[in-house]
């Protein structure tokens, strides 16, 4: 691979940016039409169907993308990814990227990153192209990748399956909020115990490991901002947390035994069943920010917010639709969760000769 930093042409009206924002995970988005004169200088390069795009600030945040669009005419990069483009014949460009975007060389690339001289972890295709990566012959490789491809597709059907279901889960609870009688207004701090996260616990792990199982989440919404485990658990009921800096309102359901830090908000509800509920209007708000310094979201702001609120015997009737999709949602992440340690556990085995391809 090679990385390719060729200027655009700047030939027409709009040109769809890519950021570093429009890049996760092996996906890149639809990015920003923008008027070629309103671009900030960080768009410069070109890009071609089968480059991948790879962030060069903190490795570890997945930022990296493979290119699928036929005509890229239209699309201009910024300077703040790298375009690697295959040259060499006797390499498959689905193994490289597999090769370059497995966990275990992540990390590596965020540790060296984060011994850089810098004011982000940042890394450099000098970098980068100084490490050498097992390259079996051109069909052994093809299966690897296909073997790893098809993990990857599991997962994405499972996210897909996921958001037809949350789809489903915001239309039941529309009905229930509009449609049922009886509701009444009621502040979150009635209903539920808001407590704000602290710092991150002495006894930390990044992986799960026998004696640090419990996790703890933060206000990213990549992984559901998972940070990490620990040992002991401070929210132990069915919750919600909310974002309460930067991704100001993110929320999502918690429900096991789990550890909140700064910029988090926890919300567990009083009544037995409510956190479903609970989640779904809260997800669906748009909330002031406040803060001189640093936008952020307080206990008192969301303890003293009122929504509609039904009687126990409603909140039944509600729980018995919705549980039963929650539960199927839950059973997704969790293996995907699954699969993905596999296959970041696999690739290194299958690229070094320790598993085969070809064994049952």
């Amino acid at each position: 691979m090679q990385t390719v930093s060729l200027t655009h042409k700047f030939d027409k009206d709009k040109l769809i940016a890519i950021n570093t924002s429009d890049v996760y995970n092996g996906i890149m988005g639809d990015g920003t039409l923008t008027p070629v004169d309103e671009l900030k200088g960080q768009f410069k390069k070109t890009i071609q169907k089968g480059d991948i795009l790879f962030s060069e600030i903190r490795p570890a945040n997945r930022r990296f993308a493979k290119v699928t669009v036929s005509d890229c005419t239209d699309f201009v990069v910024s300077t703040k990814l790298m375009v690697l483009r295959k040259f060499n014949n006797e390499v498959d460009s689905d193994y490289f990227y597999y090769c370059l975007t497995n966990q275990p060389f992540l990390e590596t690339l965020q540790r060296r990153a984060e011994n850089r001289i810098g004011s982000f972890p940042q890394i450099t295709f000098d970098l980068l192209s100084n490490y050498a990566f097992p390259i079996p012959p051109l069909e052994e490789q093809k299966d690897i990748a296909s073997i790893i491809a098809n993990i990857d597709r599991k997962i994405e059907l499972n996210k897909q399956i996921n958001d037809n279901l949350e789809a489903q889960l915001r239309l039941i609870t529309s009905r229930y909020i509009f449609s049922c009688p009886n509701l009444e207004k009621k502040r979150i701090g009635e209903i539920a115990t808001v407590k704000a996260g602290g710092d991150c616990p002495i006894t930390f792990s990044k992986t799960r490991t026998r004696k640090c199982n419990i996790p703890i989440f933060s206000n990213g919404t990549e992984d559901r901002g998972l940070y990490g485990f620990t040992n002991k658990a401070k929210i132990e009921g069915h919750s919600i947390t909310v974002a309460a800096r930067g991704t100001i309102g993110y929320c999502e359901r918690r429900l096991m035994p789990f550890v909140p830090i700064i910029r988090l908000l926890a919300i567990t509800p009083k009544e037995d069943g409510a956190y479903i509920y609970l989640h779904q209007v809260i997800r669906g708000m748009k909330f002031n920010k406040n803060g001189s310094v640093q936008q952020q979201l307080t206990i008192p702001e969301i303890s003293f917010i009122e929504i509609p609120y039904p009687h126990s015997g409603i909140l039944h009737e509600y729980n018995n639709v919705a549980s039963p999709i929650v539960e199927m949602i839950e059973r997704n992440i969790s293996e995907n969760e699954i699969l993905t340690k596999q296959r970041d556990e696999l690739l290194p085995l299958l690229m070094n000769g320790q598993a085969s391809v070809n064994s049952d």
